[in-house]
């Protein structure tokens, strides 16, 4: 280049200029860190904190798998509809994976549904249509429990 070249705005020297192919940061600008990074282990120390109700620790998962029962036993459709989704999900549904007094496990998956629904109607004081097609379709060991 020439010696008379005029150094200014939007003219730097020469000698500072980018080379042809190189780019003005060749590093770039560093990555922000993903909100998965940030969120997992908060999530993680939260759900690992004992919580305490009534003078008795409970896990946090512990507390959100016993509401979700007790809004389900309730009558609550979707809150039965997601404890049956997570039994069969967790395989509970299966006659060894259960530990409970109640076992339902025998019962066809479609009479489930029309138990919930018969007992949401005695919950409400409505009188539950169907009641003896339910027990006739039900296994002999099973119809008494119900």
């Amino acid at each position: 280049m020439a010696d008379n070249y005029e150094v200014g705005y939007g003219k730097p020297p020469a000698a500072t200029r980018f080379k042809p192919g190189q780019s003005g940061n060749p590093n770039g600008r560093k990555p922000k860190p993903k909100a998965e990074t940030k969120l997992k282990p908060v999530l993680k120390n939260v759900l690992e904190e004992p919580v305490n109700i009534g003078g008795r620790d409970y896990t946090p998962m512990e507390v959100i798998a016993r509401t979700l029962m007790n809004k389900a036993m309730k009558g609550d459709m979707r809150a039965i509809k997601a404890v049956m989704e997570l039994e069969q999900k967790l395989g509970l549904d299966k006659p060894e994976g259960r530990s409970g007094v109640l076992k339902i496990t025998r019962v066809p998956p479609e009479l489930r549904e029309q138990w919930a629904k018969m007992q949401q109607a005695k919950f409400r004081g409505e009188d539950p249509e169907g009641l003896a097609a339910l027990a006739e379709n039900l296994p002999k060991e099973e119809r008494g429990r119900y």
